[in-house]
């Protein structure tokens, strides 16, 4: 007997600013033969996918809601067994075709720097003329950019591996290369299809004189001396591996 699944009324949701920002409904799935684990997933299958869009024949603006979460429990009843699946939409900021919720912010943080807002050493002369290098302490503007994507693949540790601890390699986000570090985390979406889809948390800090370290040649009076040039007397070191973010968002 091939399983349907049929809705059942007694919707709820919320609604605010003349849009559905959720919706909660349950699907009763007929045609279940047994009461196992595999029973469970099949009353899933019939039901949909996580990411499927409830579509506007439900709801106004329905195709912006997207089924976030399935709860599916078997009954037995006069007419056979048959299973219930509790379904959440939520509404997705973005693009509905390819959602990406986006947030950030910004801070100011004090460090200190040998470098001016150009990447020249800072010097500082005395009145006998003697000059040597200096240093500053200064508010930092930090930027943060926090968004989520859903992406199907098999192994998500590779996404991880490729892009934790990586700055961008070009110009990105008005930052120049190397100004943006990125973190990642990611969770389970849908393991019910191949390939399997990962719901990723990304975020991108923001450091306007770059993320590289910089050593400075120190002389023997245990200060760097004046007019030190980059490539001789000081150089950055390219700890952070370089990766072209415009290739992904």
């Amino acid at each position: 007997m091939a399983t349907s699944a049929i809705h059942i009324d007694g919707m709820t949701g919320v609604y605010d600013s003349g849009l559905w920002l959720e919706v909660s409904y349950t699907e009763v799935v007929t045609g279940i033969t047994s009461n196992t684990t595999k029973a469970l997933q099949t009353a899933v299958d019939s039901v949909g996918s996580l990411g499927d869009a409830l579509g506007a024949g439900t709801v106004e603006g329905g195709e912006e809601l997207f089924l976030e979460s399935m709860s599916p429990r078997i009954e037995s009843t006069q007419d056979g067994t048959v299973a219930f699946v509790d379904v959440t939409y939520r509404r997705v900021d973005g693009d509905a075709d390819d959602p990406m919720p986006l947030s950030g912010g910004g801070t100011l943080s004090e460090i200190t720097t040998e470098l001016d807002k150009g990447g020249n050493p800072i010097t500082v002369t005395d009145e006998n003329g003697e000059t040597q290098m200096g240093s500053i302490s200064v508010l930092s503007p930090q930027r943060t950019i926090s968004l989520s994507t859903i992406e199907a693949v098999q192994t998500p540790g590779d996404l991880v591996v490729e892009y934790n601890g990586s700055v961008n390699s070009a110009k990105w986000n008005a930052g120049e290369s190397g100004t943006w570090l990125a973190s990642v985390t990611f969770d389970r979406y849908d393991l019910s299809v191949k390939p399997r889809k990962w719901k990723f948390n990304w975020e991108f800090q923001y450091e306007p004189t770059g993320w590289n370290p910089q050593v400075f040649f120190i002389n023997k009076k245990g200060r760097p001396p004046a007019n030190l040039v980059e490539g001789k007397g000081w150089k950055t070191i390219e700890w952070y591996t370089a990766v072209d973010f415009n290739k992904k968002f």
